[in-house]
């Protein structure tokens, strides 16, 4: 490594990475303020400062982290579990939803002081946490799918664009080296976005100039609103948003061979908590780290975790800018679509990539505790909306929710079918 854990880079090698790190957290926060926020609302100035919120809780996440938190250079952002959750409350209210995101964060915070930890392990087996990731990746598509058949020119067409362009992410990936294949995202972003606009060409936006104080500040926070069937599903998202912050964590600090990963993780996950809470608070999607982070590591060759503060502050800039945040949505939604599922097909490698090191299948009971809670999020999420529409609305946000129904079933059939045996 050029720079260890806690070595301080020199000046310009300091905003190098910063700017590095920053880049790699820009298409998250793109995709994920754009695709949460549109679920809320079509006009754009609302859009923006909800845009504003989530850049600016984001960089101050990052500064926290790695001053007070875990310590580590550990890449922060919006959590893709939790869309889950929004996507499966979309009929709720936005008060209802995010005041679930705030218990949720309050529940992790109260759980960061004891030994709970150990108990979710037992709970969170190795199968249970690859099906949890691979669910993610499933219960997304419907989304992607639908930002992928775009508003412009036929659906064949962008649905195919999306496809060849999250392809050619892929290829880049295989092929490019260091920085390059750390940011191929953004690269699919630019590239994405320069192609289809020249097709189709640039739509016309409102510009932002009616955003002001006062719309931003009747914008600014939610009010409480208690709904239990919400509160029920965001529960089971935060398990596994917990499950992804320890693991996040503790792959980053075993990578570098960092001190206290106990310590690390509990203050590492009670600042997450926090951060929830105050997401939630503000009417964002929360907080989690990201378990990229030591592939960025081992490409750049620096595990210096002070860069991060650099890229926090330049997120923390670009809030206080809506003007380059307003730029983000010219990006087509076939674009998003596209990164969405380059990015979840590499969340869907990461669960098969457990199961065959961990080698979580051994038999067919070991296969069908896997197989089936994965085909349930798949017959839930791909179900006619009359499915949904014909349930009653405080069953919709659980019973609806291919996501928690499938987390429901790996954990039913993994704690009642495994073999009581060694092997398990």
């Amino acid at each position: 490594m050029k720079y260890n854990l806690d070595d301080k880079p020199t000046h310009k090698d300091m905003l190098l990475y910063g700017v590095q790190w920053f880049t790699i957290t820009l298409p998250f926060l793109i995709i994920l303020s754009g695709v949460v926020s549109g679920l809320h609302t079509e006009d754009v100035i609302l859009q923006t400062i909800y845009s504003q919120k989530l850049f600016m809780l984001t960089g101050l996440a990052l500064i926290i982290q790695v001053w007070l938190g875990h310590r580590l250079p550990v890449l922060t952002g919006p959590a893709t579990v939790l869309l889950i959750g929004l996507i499966g409350s979309s009929n709720l209210s936005v008060n209802a939803v995010y005041t679930a995101i705030v218990l949720g964060g309050t529940m992790t915070v109260l759980l960061s002081f004891g030994k709970f930890f150990e108990y979710i392990q037992k709970i969170f087996t190795t199968r249970v946490v690859a099906v949890v990731l691979i669910l993610v990746a499933i219960t997304i598509m419907p989304l992607a799918i639908s930002l992928s058949s775009g508003t412009n020119g036929s659906v064949f067409f962008n649905l195919m664009f999306a496809l060849c362009l999250a392809l050619l992410m892929i290829f880049g990936n295989l092929v490019l080296k260091g920085i390059y294949k750390s940011q191929i995202i953004l690269l699919g972003l630019f590239f994405g976005t320069a192609i289809y606009l020249t097709i189709f060409g640039t739509p016309v936006h409102p510009s932002v100039s009616g955003l002001n104080g006062e719309i931003i500040k009747e914008n600014l926070f939610i009010s409480p609103e208690f709904n239990l069937s919400a509160i029920i599903a965001f529960f089971f998202c935060f398990l596994a948003l917990i499950v992804n912050e320890f693991g996040a964590i503790q792959a980053t600090a075993t990578f570098i061979h960092a001190d206290s990963i106990a310590g690390r993780s509990r203050r590492g996950l009670r600042v997450t908590g926090i951060f929830n809470m105050l997401s939630g608070s503000l009417g964002t999607i929360g907080m989690v780290d990201y378990s990229m982070s030591p592939g960025i590591i081992a490409a750049t060759q620096s595990a210096s975790r002070f860069p991060l503060i650099v890229a926090g502050i330049l997120l923390i800039i670009c809030a206080f800018f809506p003007q380059s945040l307003f730029l983000f949505s010219y990006i087509p939604g076939v674009v998003l679509g596209s990164v969405l599922l380059y990015v979840m097909s590499t969340q869907l490698a990461s669960g098969l990539q457990l199961i065959g090191a961990e080698k979580s299948i051994s038999d067919f009971r070991s296969a069908i505790i896997i197989g089936f809670p994965v085909m349930t999020g798949i017959f839930i999420s791909f179900a006619p909306p009359a499915f949904a529409g014909s349930m009653p609305d405080v069953l919709q946000p659980i019973a609806g929710n291919g996501f928690i129904m499938g987390t429901l079933m790996v954990l039913v059939l993994e704690h009642l079918l495994k073999e009581k045996s060694s092997q398990d």
